[in-house]
Protein backbone atom coordinates (compact mmCIF):
# COMPACT_ATOMS: atom_id res chain seq x y z
CA UNK A 1 0.00 0.00 0.00
CA UNK A 2 2.78 2.65 1.16
CA UNK A 3 4.13 1.65 -2.40
CA UNK A 4 1.09 2.85 -4.49
CA UNK A 5 1.13 6.12 -2.26
CA UNK A 6 4.28 6.66 -3.44
CA UNK A 7 3.46 6.13 -6.70
CA UNK A 8 0.73 7.90 -7.09
CA UNK A 9 2.22 10.70 -5.37
CA UNK A 10 5.16 11.06 -7.71
CA UNK A 11 3.90 13.03 -10.11
CA UNK A 12 2.29 15.61 -8.17
CA UNK A 13 6.16 16.01 -6.73
CA UNK A 14 7.37 16.15 -10.03
CA UNK A 15 4.76 19.29 -11.31
CA UNK A 16 5.72 20.85 -8.14
CA UNK A 17 9.00 19.68 -6.12
CA UNK A 18 9.07 20.74 -2.24
CA UNK A 19 12.26 21.95 -2.39
CA UNK A 20 10.49 25.12 -4.18
CA UNK A 21 9.03 25.84 -1.06
CA UNK A 22 12.03 27.37 0.77
CA UNK A 23 14.20 28.45 -2.56
CA UNK A 24 10.84 30.93 -3.18
CA UNK A 25 11.25 32.27 0.17
CA UNK A 26 15.12 33.07 -0.09
CA UNK A 27 15.13 34.31 -3.15
CA UNK A 28 12.56 36.58 -2.61
CA UNK A 29 10.54 34.91 -5.77
CA UNK A 30 6.63 34.17 -6.58
CA UNK A 31 5.60 30.45 -7.66
CA UNK A 32 4.66 32.07 -10.95
CA UNK A 33 8.25 33.45 -11.77
CA UNK A 34 9.74 29.13 -11.57
CA UNK A 35 6.96 27.38 -12.60
CA UNK A 36 7.75 27.36 -16.20
CA UNK A 37 11.17 25.66 -15.40
CA UNK A 38 9.17 22.91 -12.70
CA UNK A 39 6.63 22.26 -15.96
CA UNK A 40 9.88 21.26 -18.36
CA UNK A 41 11.48 18.89 -15.59
CA UNK A 42 8.24 17.50 -15.51
CA UNK A 43 8.02 17.06 -18.98
CA UNK A 44 11.61 15.34 -19.05
CA UNK A 45 10.73 13.35 -16.03
CA UNK A 46 7.80 11.87 -16.17
CA UNK A 47 8.37 9.41 -18.97
CA UNK A 48 11.59 8.47 -17.31
CA UNK A 49 9.65 7.95 -14.16
CA UNK A 50 6.71 5.65 -15.82
CA UNK A 51 9.50 3.81 -17.41
CA UNK A 52 11.16 3.19 -14.19
CA UNK A 53 8.47 1.91 -12.37
CA UNK A 54 6.97 -0.46 -15.15
CA UNK A 55 10.59 -1.44 -15.50
CA UNK A 56 11.18 -2.11 -11.44
CA UNK A 57 7.37 -3.19 -10.72
CA UNK A 58 8.26 -6.26 -12.80
CA UNK A 59 10.80 -7.44 -10.80
CA UNK A 60 8.54 -8.11 -7.91
CA UNK A 61 7.16 -11.01 -6.68
CA UNK A 62 3.87 -9.84 -6.11
CA UNK A 63 3.38 -8.13 -9.58
CA UNK A 64 1.63 -4.31 -8.84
Amino acid sequence: MVEVYDLGEAPANLVQPFWMLPILGLLKLRARDVMGCAFVVFLVLLPLVLALVTLLGATLRDPL
